[in-house]
């Protein structure tokens, strides 16, 4: 690494076979090198040096979802690249609204404290999911309820989790608005799905939530999907993170690509390589 930096050494071993894919991390195929196969659990990649701050489950995007114990260390280092973010989408002076899953997810739980520790915290927390349709257990909502008002025994501004379904858009949109009036603007933080459906509930119902801005994840910002939450005058930048990483790299008002974002490099490292869809038949550059 010394001689030769992190990412051409990932290049070298990855040329080697030292490296695990990732539905091999997900547990959807075997790891096959050589004649050597192995077959992996969640349980098999936790780190022996951390100390568990809780533990979440991914969304299970394109897998079935995740068990990840949550170092609370590394979320308090990985916030710092919260200001750099609501500086590029022009959100850092304005109200943030998260529209997030609660635990097990880290969603939402993850966005509120990081908010909280750069010294911008959300302004109100809104969960997609009720407990019941994530089967929240006793214990992880105890873990909610201890970490926000402990938190804010601690002096910490962490807003409760509300429960607002996909039905409740229109509840969300008439909420930009009032913020919108009183502060000029305001920013969400939400899937892509959550943001198309708030601006199509915005348009149907006359309200103006014009000006105001959308940090979306969680699945692919199609250009269709981005006119559709255009259409209420509203601006949209992607995010991509996972349960494992955290935020690996964020989108910006400048990008020239729908699917531009701008890579954390100082935390993660990134090499290209040749993948094969096995389905169609097409070899892709992935990374």
């Amino acid at each position: 690494v010394t001689r030769n930096g992190i990412e051409n050494t990932l290049v070298d071993l990855y040329k080697a076979g030292v490296y695990i894919g990732w539905e091999e991390f997900k547990g959807k195929k075997k790891l096959v090198r050589g004649t050597s196969e192995y077959e992996f659990k969640a349980v098999d990649f936790d780190n022996p040096f951390v100390s568990a701050g809780y533990q979440v489950q991914s969304s299970g995007t394109r897998s079935a979802g995740t068990r990840t114990t949550f170092d609370l260390r590394h979320l308090a280092e990985m916030s710092y690249y919260r200001l750099p973010t609501l500086e590029v989408n022009k959100s850092l002076d304005i109200p943030c609204l998260v529209w997030k899953a609660g635990l097990p997810s880290n969603a939402g739980i993850a966005n509120i404290l990081q908010h909280a520790k750069v010294g911008k915290p959300v302004m109100r927390w809104f969960s997609m999911a009720s407990q019941g349709s994530m089967k929240t257990s006793f214990l992880q909502r105890l873990a909610t309820m201890y970490i926000i008002y402990g938190g804010r025994l601690m002096g910490a501004s962490l807003p409760k989790e509300e429960y607002a379904g996909l039905e409740d858009a229109h509840k969300l949109a008439k909420l930009m608005v009032t913020l919108k009036k009183e502060y000029g603007s305001c920013s969400m933080a939400c899937t892509v799905t959550g943001a198309v459906k708030i601006c199509l509930e915005a348009v149907q119902r006359g309200l103006d939530i014009g000006g105001t801005h959308f940090m979306v994840s969680g699945e692919t910002l199609t250009e269709v999907k981005k006119r559709q939450i255009e259409a209420a005058g509203t601006t949209v930048t992607t995010r991509y993170s996972t349960s494992e990483i955290g935020r690996i790299a964020t989108g910006c008002l400048e990008t020239q690509y729908i699917d531009d974002a701008h890579l954390f490099h100082d935390s993660t490292a990134c090499i290209q390589r040749k993948k094969e869809l096995e389905k169609f038949n097409v070899t892709v550059d992935a990374f």
